[in-house]
């Protein structure tokens, strides 16, 4: 919606008009300054409408404001309702609370209360409340200002001390014959029925253990509070959004070689728990205490495993899944893994005999307690988020010999014990002052600000990358608050240019080798040929790179580079695996 510019470069008229209609609604009050929206202010400034025009026209609408939330807008803009041929504006509740009577073989047109069953009267209380208006001069309902209100909860992340506030602002407002619930106790009883529910179980204060079934008796307190909701599964069948994705994996026709993998379930260990169960569908860290808060969703995986019944929306009908077993097929990774936890013998210490020269278990995850552990042929999961971003951010840290570097004094002295490269060793000055050779991987003084200066210049498509020259220090030589998104960036995009013609051919062949790597690991489409070359050239790769890098160079984030191409083989494309969705949705990425 916020692409500025045609292929002639002139704004688009679909911008212009984007932009015209938010100056108009931001400045429709009495207001004269506003908060600007571009890419550079971010809505952290106040300027006046001509400034913020212009701000506009040269740097453009920041990344996602979509819904002009600072400017006063909270529903869709007139010139997109326009556009779009569904109604927005209605709440679908009768269609979602049809969806879910269908669930209980009912739907809300029933009217025989007296021979539901018992657990279907919150049901029925709660389809009393869809045409049950809020007050007498209003047409929103019960239920639509209270599903509003916790949705609005939910996006915003506001506490329940905020949105008992906003509650009694409301009842202080409206005229005292209203019908609103009085805090978010009331309100959460009211959507209990939707399958919004959950069962507080305590933990004890040192994370020992949940207080659950017979357990309630042999605590005296508990501080910490984890959550069960079995109804998570059901409700995700139960919407076409979200039943449509959740049966594409098995319904969807390949219309491509079968060389290429576009998918996870492209991958050999999707494929190898469809063999083992084909019906199955699939604050402070707390170290090894994480079991115990695991507990809960081991048991709701072990009864999904058992057979959970749920409606499927698409088909229209009742399934139970899972039903049917397989035994898993012989070349698993996740059985041998759990034929090691059974031999492990638990010592008096509280860990396993054997630590440290046998074997390295501290302790067993309860996740090997699923049925299903043993089918795993990718029991693990590298996240090449962090992994790139670490590889590059040593060999930026080295090349541009900044503090960071792991080429440093002690490398140097480990590279005279271990290595025959007498140029790179320590020497010692006549003043007994130790100092270290400039490498020939190592960048000149006046070629780092070449390259700084050449960084400071780059551009960027909309939304491609971020502004990268904002972590240029020109006079430190520096690269500064780099992202991992940005090293991901540097990687596959810059560094085989950003150091063409300052290194010999040898040095920058295996840059832009590595970049290539990841380039294609990376890429949105795989292929099966390319990732077995990959498999066979990373490890010849890795040995060029110890001919010319240090020892101290290389820790588990450069051998984890061996493994990569194996687990795009088995699991498929990187995006449905690593962390950039979750840390974006942190804000940390």
């Amino acid at each position: 919606m916020y692409d500025r510019w045609k292929s002639d470069g002139a704004h688009s008229k679909e911008w212009a008009q984007i932009a015209n209609a938010f100056l108009n609604h931001a400045l429709a009050g009495p207001a004269r300054i506003v908060l600007c929206p571009c890419c550079e202010c971010g809505n952290l400034v106040y300027h006046r409408k001509e400034q913020v025009q212009e701000h506009l026209c040269k740097n453009g609408f920041m990344p996602d404001y979509m819904v002009w939330s600072k400017h006063g807008e909270c529903r869709e803009r007139p010139f997109e309702r326009d556009c779009n041929n569904n109604n927005n504006n209605h709440d679908r509740m009768h269609e979602m609370l049809n969806d879910l009577g269908r669930q209980f073989d009912v739907g809300p047109e029933a009217e025989e209360r007296s021979t539901l069953p018992n657990e279907l009267e919150d049901f029925y209380r709660l389809l009393a409340t869809v045409d049950e208006v809020l007050h007498d001069s209003t047409k929103v309902t019960v239920l639509e200002a209270v599903t509003r209100l916790m949705s609005g909860k939910a996006k915003f992340n506001f506490s329940n001390e905020c949105y008992n506030f906003i509650v009694k602002l409301i009842d202080d407002i409206l005229s005292p014959n209203h019908k609103m619930p009085k805090d978010m106790y009331q309100a959460k009883q009211m959507l209990k029925s939707l399958g919004m529910s959950y069962d507080k179980i305590d933990a004890c204060e040192n994370n020992f253990m949940l207080s659950r079934k017979n357990d309630d008796e042999k605590l005296s307190h508990c501080k910490r509070v984890a959550s069960r909701d079995m109804s998570r599964f059901k409700q995700l069948y139960l919407s076409n959004a979200t039943a449509h994705p959740m049966r594409w994996s098995k319904e969807r026709k390949r219309e491509h070689d079968d060389d290429i993998m576009i998918h996870p379930s492209n991958g050999e260990a999707w494929q190898a728990l469809d063999r083992f169960d084909p019906e199955f569908e699939s604050p402070e860290h707390l170290g090894k205490n994480l079991n115990v808060f695991l507990e809960p969703l081991i048991e709701e995986l072990q009864e999904l495993w058992i057979g959970v019944e749920a409606y499927d929306v698409v088909a229209n009908e009742k399934f139970t899944a899972p039903i049917t077993k397989r035994r898993p097929s012989k070349r698993l990774k996740g059985e041998q893994i759990v034929e090691w936890l059974n031999e492990l013998v638990d010592d008096d210490d509280g860990g396993f005999l054997g630590y440290g020269e046998e074997h390295n278990w501290t302790h067993k995850s309860c996740l090997w307690e699923l049925p299903y552990a043993k089918a795993l042929v990718l029991p693990y999961n590298i996240d090449v988020m962090h992994q790139e971003r670490n590889v590059a951010e040593h060999i930026i840290s080295m090349v541009f010999d900044t503090d960071k570097t792991k080429d440093n004094v002690n490398a140097r002295k480990d590279l005279a014990e271990i290595c025959d490269r007498p140029w790179l060793e320590i020497q010692i000055n006549s003043n007994g002052k130790e100092s270290r050779p400039r490498a020939p991987y190592c960048l000149k003084p006046e070629d780092r600000k070449q390259i700084l200066k050449w960084l400071q210049t780059l551009k960027f498509p909309d939304r491609y990358a971020a502004n990268i020259k904002r972590a240029v220090n020109v006079s430190t030589s520096k690269l500064n608050g780099l992202k991992s998104h940005d090293y991901h960036i540097l990687m596959e995009r810059l560094l085989p240019v950003m150091f063409h013609g300052y290194f010999d051919d040898e040095l920058w062949k295996l840059f832009a080798e590595l970049s290539y790597f990841y380039r294609q690991l990376c890429a949105k489409v795989i292929s099966n040929k390319l990732m077995c070359d990959l498999e066979k050239g990373i490890p010849v790769l890795l040995c060029k790179m110890e001919k010319i890098f240090p020892p101290g160079f290389f820790n588990v984030m450069e051998h984890l580079l061996v493994h990569l191409p194996w687990e795009a083989l088995v699991a498929g494309p990187l995006q449905f695996r690593w962390m950039y969705p979750a840390e974006r949705e942190l804000k940390k990425a």
